[in-house]
């Protein structure tokens, strides 16, 4: 459709109407495959969207699709942001999946209106191309995945770019979101409700459009894994005075946050690897850091202001202007700093103004405090990374940090997944230090190469050689062009997951900017909108951040952070935001 119809104007279709029913009866839902292609030449909303008589708009496939369905999109620019309407169910999933992926450019999904409509439950969405236009100037249109509420919501291996404000965002129960590669917006992906799975995203060179803040990542709620993703690239020039975090969160909207996993992600170029408070209501805690690398930092690694139980193990602090992991606050209690190494940092770990934290077992090469090290720290040594001037972090035999770290519980492999411990011990920092692997023969690290299939190692990598279609294949893809694995390891017919060759503007009409190439991007829009706040966790620019212009003394932390709070405090009162409070 041309244009996205007003939500008033909505009518439920008989076909969702009909989902509701099978769901709530218990009877099997159908399975139908529907095809949009607007280039087709007869392609019509009328038609009964088989691939021979297409639908022109993905916006009817969602008025109509109902659990077990899926809407296959044909290439094409589509202007137009889908509204779904209906839900799926267990074992009876929606999906709308861009075929090939990446050759479908659109503008984005609102999982239902506002407080009134709230469909999108055991959706699948994958495979697009999602981009912001300025034609849409509501708060909840200028996000590129906007969830409301929404239960088993999966969004998965998409390209969001361009976009004024969150690339994806929302709240709701199990929702999924891996495999996006995210570029150039305003803030990566907001996390709300319970039990999310944040994976293997890639998040890249974030982007001032005038919004506030520019955070790779913001959480509320309970139960979250943020597990494999990859936030870098911010050009501090293009964010002029915005604040940039891997992670942030705060209460002075009602939320709170408790029980959060962050395994086996990378951040770099950032000013707080995390910037959490709870100053207001005192009930957030739970906050567990392990296997991540946290790298070329403006200020602070762990920032935490009265949040409980906050625990860094095996955390690898890289090239951080001022602060490893500091806690400030009576709520602060229950810190842990174990196996992590702390390098090119001004101070490693402490706690003031009645936080508290215990620490052993970590290396820190040029740090200040603890005051009095803990009887295992390392203190004054070089870690030996392999190549720091490169941001390969992983250890040289020879590294102080080699088997002198303390044994945990609750995991028992490193960031790249190799199994702790190698040797004699555990090692501290991300990476479990294992000899490399000679090319041709299989890796002495578990998991190996499968060499039936002809694999070798490579860089400590197991590579597979390219099979044709109906011939096995192995992990990665190593199917030859054109062909995939169908995840039950054979090669079948179809577009190559990554090889798309990178994506161009999108296809959307040049609006004056300056193109993508280093100036303002050309699709994203203008300023922020001043609307309503974002679904409930406050304006882009409320809660905290550390300082990046000056490094005080622990003691003085608290006093500091207090300054901050109460100036983001202020900024949102002026705002008129706040989210409902959910503490």
């Amino acid at each position: 459709m041309a244009q996205r119809l007003a939500f008033a104007s909505r009518r439920v279709p008989a076909a969702a109407l009909l989902g509701a029913v099978l769901v709530l009866s218990g009877a099997p839902a159908r399975a139908v495959d529907y095809w949009v292609d607007q280039a087709h030449a007869q392609a019509s909303d009328s038609n009964p969207g088989t691939e021979t008589e297409p639908w022109l708009t993905i916006q009817h496939g969602a008025d109509v699709a109902v659990g077990g369905d899926t809407v296959h999109v044909k290439p094409g620019t589509y202007v137009e942001r889908v509204l779904l309407q209906t839900a799926g169910a267990t074992g009876a999933r929606i999906t709308f999946r861009a075929e090939p992926r990446r050759q479908v450019t659109m503008h984005g999904f609102n999982t239902g209106w506002p407080w009134v409509q709230k469909y999108g439950h055991y959706v699948t969405i994958e495979g697009f191309n999602i981009t912001n236009s300025p034609q849409f100037t509501n708060w909840d249109d200028v996000q590129g995945v906007f969830i409301q509420d929404t239960n088993n919501l999966e969004v998965l291996d998409n390209y969001l770019y361009e976009i004024q404000s969150e690339a994806i965002t929302g709240s709701g129960d199990a929702v999924r979101i891996a495999g996006n590669t995210i570029y150039q917006v305003q803030m990566g992906i907001v996390a709300g409700g319970t039990s999310w799975i944040v994976e293997d995203n890639d998040v890249s060179r974030l982007y001032d459009y005038g919004g506030g803040d520019c955070d790779y990542a913001r959480f509320f709620g309970e139960g979250h894994v943020f597990r494999g993703n990859f936030f870098h690239g911010t050009d501090f020039g293009e964010i002029g005075a915005a604040h940039v975090d891997c992670f942030q969160t705060f209460d002075n909207n009602g939320e709170h946050v408790r029980d959060i996993l962050f395994e086996g992600n990378r951040c770099h170029d950032f000013h707080q690897a995390l910037m959490g408070e709870a100053s207001f209501y005192h009930n957030s805690g739970g906050l567990t850091f392990r296997n991540n690398v946290f790298a070329h930092g403006g200020a602070w690694g762990l920032c935490v202001k009265d949040i409980a139980d906050v625990v860094a193990v095996n955390n690898s602090f890289v090239d951080i202007a001022y602060h490893g992991m500091g806690l400030s606050g009576q709520y602060a209690t229950g810190g842990v700093a174990r196996n992590n190494i702390f390098s090119g940092i001004e101070t490693g770990y402490w706690a003031a103004d009645g936080a508290e934290i215990t620490g052993d077992y970590n290396l820190l090469d040029i740090s200040q405090p603890p005051a009095t090290p803990a009887a295992h720290d390392i203190v004054g040594q070089d870690p030996k990374f392999v190549d720091a001037a490169n941001s390969d972090y992983h250890l040289q035999l020879d590294s102080p940090a080699v088997d002198t770290g303390e044994a945990q519980t609750g995991f028992d492999t490193d960031y790249d997944g190799s199994a702790r411990p190698y040797g004699a011990g555990w090692d501290m920092g991300a990476f479990e230090y294992t000899p490399p692997c000679v090319a041709g023969t299989d890796c002495v690290t578990p998991p190996p190469c499968r060499t039936a299939t002809g694999a070798t190692c490579a860089a400590q990598q197991c590579v597979y050689p390219p099979e044709a279609v109906g011939t096995g294949c192995e992990d990665g893809d190593p199917c030859t062009t054109g062909d995939a694995c169908d995840g039950a390891g054979a090669c079948v017919p179809g577009p190559d997951r990554c090889g798309d060759g990178g994506v161009p503007d999108g296809g959307f009409q040049d609006d004056g900017g300056s193109g993508d190439g280093g100036g303002p991007p050309d699709d994203a829009g203008g300023a922020g909108d001043g609307a309503p706040p974002d679904g409930g966790h406050g304006s882009l620019s409320s809660g905290c951040g550390c300082t990046t212009s000056g490094h005080p003394a622990p003691a003085a932390v608290g006093l500091l952070l207090a300054v901050l709070v109460a100036r983001g405090r202020r900024r949102l009162r002026a705002s008129g935001r706040r989210g409902p409070r959910r503490g």
